[in-house]
């Protein structure tokens, strides 16, 4: 084997540094590459549509019910809290007792109006409960702002849904209450019951100092929805 001159020698290792520094560079653009698409796919996943189903009975009576309703309020937080766009799906939702839904109704307002244009739905495939979240309100927060729904069930047209950030907001009730075809006393008790109820919430809601806004909108264990209805849908 020929002996390799000092020259050669040196010309060789420049070489083959050259070659090792070419293929680092492509290791290193390659594991760059990865990275970036690892990236991007986080970052689109953080964007992507996540769909929740509502359960089929809205209510707080019963532990099962209860414990439904909040794991379906909890993803709705969660997801939204990620940075996702939630799309609520109320297939399965065919009976809404008063108690869960004045407070789920409240949930869901609050959260459209901290992640606008995040949260939407598609329409319930129950009659009878497309007319009442028509009836409310709270397809229109949910973007299905043209109705489509007859108001006709009884057990519908029947509920009445008011909703306000301070005491003065109870002479609401007086509409309300004029509406309904009752006795002078019993319309006066109601009255007098709704706006005391009003007052403890907006008086004991909050902590010293707390600014006292969007009452009604927010949270039910700090601060609880504002919200008259009477009815039961199935």
């Amino acid at each position: 084997m020929k002996k390799l001159t000092s020259k050669q020698k040196i010309r060789n290792r420049k070489f083959q540094f050259k070659e090792l520094s070419k293929h680092r560079i492509r290791a290193g653009y390659q594991k760059n590459k990865t990275l970036k698409k690892r990236f991007s796919k986080r970052r689109n996943a953080n964007n992507t549509l996540v769909k929740i189903s509502a359960p089929s009975i809205f209510s707080l009576a019963t532990y099962n019910e209860r414990k439904l309703l909040l794991e379906f309020l909890s993803k709705i937080k969660h997801f939204l809290s990620q940075g996702r766009y939630v799309h609520i799906s109320f297939d399965k939702t065919d009976l809404l007792i008063p108690c869960g839904t004045i407070w789920t109704t409240s949930i869901i307002e609050s959260l459209v109006e901290k992640y606008p244009n995040k949260i939407s739905c598609k329409h319930p495939k129950n009659n009878i409960v497309e007319q009442l979240f028509q009836h409310i309100g709270l397809l229109a927060k949910l973007g299905k702002t043209t109705p489509r729904a007859e108001i006709n069930s009884d057990n519908v047209r029947f509920w009445h849904y008011v909703y306000g950030q301070s005491t003065d907001d109870v002479s609401q009730f007086k509409e309300l209450l004029h509406s309904i075809s009752l006795p002078d006393e019993t319309k006066a008790g109601l009255f007098e019951s709704m706006s005391e109820a009003v007052t403890n919430t907006i008086h004991w809601a909050y902590c010293n100092g707390q600014v006292k806004q969007d009452t009604f909108l927010s949270s039910f264990l700090v601060e609880f929805p504002f919200k008259f209805q009477r009815g039961l849908v199935a």
